[in-house]
This record gives structure tokens, sequence and C-alpha cells, in this order.
């Protein structure tokens, strides 16, 4: 067991949640139980067991750090595994689910309350109090958690079945009491029927069969077409999963309290002009207000992502000049909804990308052009423009 939970250590920050819910839920359980339960001669046992488990739990996690340690890079692991985390005010008690917070507790101190009460001296039973108390448990430290996701409850879900078949059980035993075992097994299939039904109801509900993996896949096959493997990107977790990024954190609640409170700078645009970064994803959530407006006004949509560039505020409907500011330096080209353009770039003809550096430049149009646009000129040699409805989508 303390070598299946190192393993999780090594892989998860939650894992600290499992044992600090499983010290205390041992705890609880010596307590309930203290007065029939003859700890005293157990306790041996109990002590070698211990040992074994935090040997166990130590293996992985020490082999893991002894890698860092070896590469040079302790005291990233260190920042980036634990340090990261430790914001004041980060962790309060906030439930994220209170009508199943509310019953997962309630379930699972009652059931251990009448399983302690059953035969309280037996093993058996105070394992199965261990395994009731920890849902209560569990639940509470879930909720200490800074971040939500609907699968941060997915743990507690067997636990509290295998409470309710011991809770239902118990229930129509203490109801038919005085009849007979043939009318008390048809009620608990009965029941057991009408639980089956209203979980294929709900399984059914969620349309299982609908894939929701379309949008995903098509944002990747368009990344790896569009960026070469030296490219980085911008996005917001990591999402955009082949292609290093151009910001080292990830923008989710740890890291958004740090930019407010002034823990870390917000360097996201710094971070795409020195990376030169020319894609980003179209997900904004997380991203300073500042970093934002620097992506909305240096990048246009071209499919599931972004790609550097801008709309120019004034489509010379006569031979005019116009001026933009270039803050990502790259190749790009001057195009329309029909075409390339046929003006001048900084006096000289747009034929095909022209590297720009960071800074003023001046397009002069002819008259009717319409509306232009200067995107990434590698985007448009693999096919993407934002006047297109349908893009390449080919992998590498």
């Amino acid at each position: 067991m303390g070598l299946l939970l190192g393993a999780a250590a090594a892989v998860s920050l939650k894992t600290t949640l499992l044992l600090v819910a499983l010290v205390v839920t041992a705890l609880l359980t010596v307590l309930m139980s203290a007065g029939r339960t003859p700890w005293r001669r157990r306790l041996p046992r109990l002590i070698r067991g211990g040992a074994a488990a935090i040997v166990g739990l130590l293996l992985i996690p020490t082999a893991l750090t002894l890698v860092f340690v070896a590469k040079g890079a302790l005291g990233a692991f260190y920042y980036g595994a634990i340090g990261h985390q430790l914001v004041p005010g980060v962790y309060s008690f906030s439930v994220y689910h209170p009508v199943l917070s509310s019953v997962a507790v309630l379930m699972s101190l009652g059931c251990a309350f009448a399983s302690v009460r059953s035969d309280p001296s037996d093993g058996l039973t105070v394992r199965r109090t261990f395994v009731f108390l920890l849902v209560a448990v569990l639940v509470a430290a879930l909720s200490l958690w800074p971040v939500r996701a609907k699968q941060t409850l997915v743990v507690i879900y067997p636990l509290l079945v295998v409470m309710l078949c011991a809770g239902t059980e118990k229930t129509v035993g203490w109801l038919m009491r005085r009849g007979s075992a043939i009318r008390r097994d048809a009620l608990l299939c009965a029941i057991a029927t009408l639980v089956a039904l209203v979980q294929l109801g709900w399984l059914l509900a969620e349309a299982p069969w609908r894939d929701q993996t379309a949008a995903d896949l098509r944002r990747w096959r368009q990344v790896l077409r569009l960026t070469d493997p030296s490219q980085t990107v911008m996005d917001i977790k990591g999402e955009l999963i082949f292609r290093r990024r151009a910001y080292y954190y990830v923008l989710e609640k740890v890291t958004r309290l740090r930019l407010r409170r002034g823990l870390l700078p917000d360097d996201v645009a710094e971070r795409l002009v020195a990376t030169r970064t020319c894609v980003a994803s179209t997900e904004k959530r997380g991203i300073p207000d500042a970093s934002a407006r620097f992506i909305n006004e240096n990048y246009v949509p071209v499919g599931s992502l972004l790609a550097a560039g801008k709309f120019l505020d004034r489509p010379p409907e006569t031979a005019s000049s116009i001026l933009f500011d270039v803050r990502i330096p790259a190749r790009y080209a001057m195009i329309t909804p029909v075409g390339p353009a046929r003006g001048t770039l900084d006096g000289k003809p747009c034929r095909g990308g022209v590297f720009l550096d960071a800074g003023p430049h001046e397009y002069r149009g002819v008259p009717g052009e319409g509306r232009l646009v200067l995107i990434w000129a590698q985007a448009l040699e693999r096919g993407f423009s934002p006047w297109q409805t349908s893009l390449p989508e080919s992998s590498e």
C-alpha cells in the first residue's frame, strides 16, 4: 500500500490529501472503537505495518528527487511541486458540491456509527468503520483544495455505492424485521432494480455516444500543421500538447492569485515577444487583462487557433497610407478577402512574406482593396487564413 501511495504521490500533489485523510481516519477509527477493541495487543503489528508502509511510500518520491538532484534542478522541482502552491488564503474551506458532500458525510458517519455498535471488537467491523469514516474525512479534505473540477469527487463514488448498499440492506432488514426472508429479499431486489434504472437513465442523459473529442483533435491537427517542432505556442495549461509553451506558468487559480497579489509579474506579452511566438490558443481564461488585450491586438483567428497578425482598422477605399505597429518580429504577409494585397509595404511591393521588425510600419494601398489583414506568412503558406471557413487539419 505504501508503494502504491508513493507512486501516486510522484504523480499528483492531491495524494497529500489522501495521506492526511488516511491518518485522520485511522485516528478516528481508533477513538470510536477504543472502548471494546484490544488495540494494545495489536500495537506491535500496527507499528510493523506502518513502518513498512512509510518505507514503501518514500521509495519512488525519493528516487524521483534524486533524478532532479542529478540534473541540478532540485530548486525548480521543489518550486513546481510544492513552493508554487504555498499561497496564503488559497486553501480556504469551500464546498464544491454541497448536496453531494452533505449526503456523503451523513451516510459515512451513519454507517460508521452503525458498524461500531454492531460488534466493535470484530476486526472486520473495524475495517468497515475505517472505510465509512474515510469518505467523510476525504470530502472535508477535498473541500480545502483550491482547484475545483468535476473529477475531484470521482474518488468517493465507489465508496458511496458501498455505503448505499450497506445502508439499504440494514434499512430493509429493520423495516422487515417481522417479515419473511423471501419478502425482504424481494424488496432488496426491487430497490436494486430501481437504482440500476436511475443510473442507466443518468448515463443515457449524458449521451455517451456523442464524440466530445472532435474539437480537441481538430485543434491538435491544426497546431501540428501550422507550426514546426522548434516553435513555441501560447496556451492556458498546455492544451496544445505537442509544442513547447512560451509562458512557464500554468494559468489556473494558484497562478492567478499570485499574479493578483504581485507575487508574479504579468509578463505574458513580454514572453510572447521574446520567444517570437506566432501561434496562440483561442482560450484566454486566466490570462491577465493586459496580456489578453495584447493577444487580441496582435493575433488573428485562423480556424481553432490564433496566428500573429492584426486586422487593419482603416481599409483603404482609395490609395491611402495606413500606419500600424508590429510587436512580434516575424515574416508577415498582407492579404485581402480576395487575395494578396496589391499595395506597397514600407515602400516595397507586397510580394509574399516579408520579415517585419518590431516597431511602426506603413502600408500604402490601392483603390478598392477592401479590408486588410496582416498575418504571419507561415500560416498563409500552410493554407490558413482568417477568411477561410474550412482549414487543413492533416497532422505530421
